[in-house]
């Protein structure tokens, strides 16, 4: 092997070892939407906390992507379609 060769294999290295920590300290974000007001509002809270806890399960367990972490954010659907809200008010 000439030292070009082993320069290139070393710097490839090098940028190899700086990728993995950062692959294994991301987070992953997933979103919980649900009707959380509306009018299965009163089902909404038990889904969610199942599907929160189904989440924490699979990151406290580290073998997701190699111990990555997932943090859910939550939005409310509101369970009704947007039609009335663009509709033009009448004075």
């Amino acid at each position: 092997m000439n030292k070009n060769s082993i320069l290139k294999r070393l710097a490839l290295l090098s940028v190899g070892a700086l990728i993995i920590p950062t692959f294994a300290a991301a987070e992953i974000k997933m979103g919980i939407i649900l009707g959380f007001t509306g009018p299965i509002e009163s089902l909404t809270p038990d889904m969610g906390n199942s599907a929160e806890l189904a989440f924490k399960e699979a990151s406290d367990s580290g073998q997701l992507l190699g111990g990555q972490k997932i943090s859910v954010v939550r939005a409310d659907s509101t369970c009704m379609t947007l039609q009335p809200l663009l509709q033009p008010q009448k004075d």
